[in-house]
């Protein structure tokens, strides 16, 4: 038989708010040293918790993050338009420029889209 964990002692919200800064191979860890801890662990609060306070500043990280030669791990918005992925007329300029990709008036795509259109339609009436 296990001895009691010295934990008991302790306020669960004590315990719940030092777990929130764990990752989850610990929290599993941890769950697996007693019932108790493995209680808390599972508790859809402690993990509401945790989205809050560790999601961010991983995301924040991976957002910005650079690989062992200095290189962006993700591909800035002109490697987007020259693969394709941003489509429109202007839209490498207006980056440039500094004017945002999407306004409520007028996005790019949108006069993309409209231009396409217009194109195939003034084929289409020349046949």
């Amino acid at each position: 038989m296990s001895s009691p964990c010295p934990l008991d002692h302790f306020p669960q919200e004590v315990i719940l708010h030092i777990l929130s800064y764990l990752d989850l191979p610990d929290l599993a860890s941890l769950s697996q040293v007693s019932s108790y801890l493995a209680e808390l662990a599972a508790d859809p609060l402690l993990h509401k918790n945790r989205l809050r306070i560790i999601a961010p500043s991983r995301i924040q990280h991976s957002l910005f993050g650079q690989g062992p030669e200095g290189i962006a791990l993700r591909p800035t918005v002109v490697d987007l338009v020259h693969r394709g992925v941003f489509k429109g007329l202007g839209i490498e300029r207006r980056w440039r420029d500094g004017v945002y990709l999407y306004t409520q008036r007028v996005s790019s795509i949108f006069l993309f889209l409209i231009n396409t259109f217009l194109t195939l339609r003034l084929v289409h009436h020349s046949v």
